[in-house]
């Protein structure tokens, strides 16, 4: 609401002829800061006057320091922000220092600042102050400053404070005894967080138990100060509670300890609760988690190669393979969630990503899979198609809540070929005489297991008619040659001149060094019919060797017909 008002402000008319304001930006944050600290940043305001006012400059500045004694701090700087960064940089300017308090107020003095037109066009100032040496700061003490409008002097005009008098963020002197809290469950870090959640996953209404770990990896030790040590906030739909036995309150550096939170959720839906660890961290002397969790039954998909489980979106190497030859990998489907998993895919499992490599589903995992304990597997053959990287992957859809699709990518290389044959990657097909085919074939360059040299962009690949095959007499029209690019050659424009069932392509390669393919059998339709030309006979005895003349000569007559008829009705 407070920026709301800023903004209410900024644009309203205001009736006063010559008003300066003192308003407030967000200010530097606040937490622990060590004794012998210097250059610490505290309050920040802007100074701006109506537009179109008269001159005014600024000439004092006062601020109540709020600590519990005037030993927390040594001295106190006033800094014009000319930069606007918000923070003290190299071209700001000291406008006044001190390190003298009276009653609690710092007062600056001894300079003029030239008071600007508009929030826009405003100056920001900074607030900045030294503390005390250890031994002379107390820890646990705070730093806090708050400045109103009758603590601004100037030249000309009123000062109003227009959203209230302003205050720093608070700032607590500690000592710094080396240690350092972690939090973690099942091994995984938890980080100190009042906005990112940490789901727990699913706890039935009848109750359940999730343990944490605090660990201390300072090195110091690390004390637990809080009453209690763990401390539960804001539950919604549920209860939470420390049980079991209670975490150690002092830890030892690189030690760790533990306590168990017994949740109850309330209804079937979701639920959530805050925990609070206060300690003498340095900087999270209170570490949070936001605790979130459903106590609605749901699946739980997790898929293992080699009895490990390989997370969704995770990859596999799988090393070197012979290309053209077929290898299998098995995989098992889990579900240790609370309510059954369906498979839900078309097909179940999917290769939607497969790339010099050729990919089938050997063995299909059944659906569905029982809660809490079941699984399924399935078996998937991969064949290398040529030389090079490969790679592929597994595409796995379920009713998993936050896992669908569950997708695991593989690859892989094959060391490189030596060709020694061709094959017809893709037939001929879609012919027509004296056409074009509409399907043009593709041949490769193979080893003696089939894999593709994709290496070779070099070897020219002839095609001809199969001798005995299709018309006696026919002709292979087009380009008959294709240079091969990444072990294929794809031709462009084949024809064939004459109408015949069962045809067959012959490819060999120029050299003559690889054995021969010849393609399936194709046939080959009847050639398009030729287009008609104009005889010039219309048909009705008139030849004009135009087309389109008796029509005109046609209408001509008729328009003669409408016009004798009007003549003789005007006669009557």
């Amino acid at each position: 609401m407070k920026y709301l008002a800023v903004l209410a402000f900024i644009f309203g008319s205001f009736a006063a002829a010559q008003t300066v304001n003192l308003v407030d930006l967000q200010q530097p944050p606040g937490g622990p800061v060590l004794p012998g600290t210097t250059g610490l940043e505290v309050l920040q305001f802007r100074v701006y006057k109506n537009a179109g006012s008269g001159a005014s400059n600024m000439t004092q500045v006062k601020v109540s320091l709020n600590v519990s004694t005037n030993n927390d701090w040594a001295s106190a700087y006033l800094y014009y922000d000319v930069d606007g960064s918000r923070t003290v940089t190299g071209g700001d300017q000291i406008l006044d220092n001190t390190s003298i308090a009276s009653g609690g107020v710092i007062t600056f003095n001894g300079f003029s600042q030239v008071i600007q037109d508009s929030f826009y066009n405003g100056r920001d100032y900074l607030v900045v102050i030294d503390v005390e040496a250890q031994g002379t700061a107390t820890p646990g003490n705070t730093i806090s400053m708050d400045i109103d409008a009758p603590d601004l002097t100037v030249s000309a005009g009123t000062v109003t404070a227009p959203l209230g008098a302003i205050s720093s963020n608070i700032h607590t002197i500690r000592l710094d005894p080396g240690c350092e809290i972690d939090v973690e469950r099942n091994a995984t870090a938890i980080p100190s967080s009042s906005t990112l959640n940490h789901d727990i996953g699913y706890i039935p209404t009848s109750g359940g138990n999730v343990t944490f770990d605090i660990l201390n990896t300072g090195s110091g030790a690390l004390q637990l100060t809080g009453t209690p040590t763990i401390e539960f906030l804001n539950p919604n739909n549920c209860t939470a509670a420390q049980t079991g036995t209670p975490p150690s309150t002092s830890v030892a550096s690189m030690g760790s300890t533990s306590f168990t939170v017994a949740v109850d959720p309330n209804l079937q839906t979701a639920f959530s609760f805050v925990i609070h660890i206060e300690s003498d961290d340095f900087d999270e002397g209170v570490y949070v988690i936001q605790v979130i969790g459903s106590a609605v039954p749901y699946p739980e998909i997790s898929i293992e190669y080699n009895s490990a489980v390989v997370d969704d979106g995770d990859s596999i190497s799988l090393g070197s393979y012979t290309a053209g030859i077929a290898q299998t990998l098995n995989f098992t489907i889990k579900n240790t969630g609370p309510a059954a998993l369906n498979l839900s895919g078309t097909p179940i499992v999917d290769f939607p990503t497969q790339q010099n490599v050729n990919c089938t589903l050997a063995t299909p995992p059944t659906t569905p899979v029982a809660a809490n304990t079941g699984s399924t597997t399935f078996t998937v053959s991969f064949t290398p198609a040529g030389s090079g990287n490969w790679i592929f992957s597994i595409w796995v859809e379920s009713n998993d809540q936050d896992e669908n699709p569950y997708n695991i990518t593989l690859d892989g290389s094959s060391p490189a070929v030596t060709p020694t044959r061709l094959g017809v990657y893709r037939d001929p097909d879609n012919a027509n005489a004296t056409l074009a085919f509409g399907t043009q074939p593709i041949v490769s360059v193979q080893d003696a297991n089939g894999a593709v040299d994709n290496s070779n962009n070099t070897t020219v690949i002839v095609a001809s008619i199969t001798t005995g095959t299709g018309a006696t007499g026919a002709s292979l029209g087009g380009t008959v040659t294709a240079t091969c690019v990444n072990g294929y050659a794809t031709f462009s424009s084949l024809s064939i001149d004459m109408e015949a069932t069962g045809y067959t392509l012959t490819f060999t390669d120029q050299a003559s060094t690889l054995t021969s393919a010849v393609s399936g059998s194709f046939d080959v339709g009847p050639a398009p019919p030729a287009p008609k030309k104009d005889s010039g006979n219309d048909g009705g005895g008139c030849s004009t060797g135009l087309p389109g003349t008796p029509w005109m000569l046609l209408c001509a007559a008729l328009a003669l017909l409408a016009l004798a008829g009007r003549l003789t009705f005007k006669k009557i």
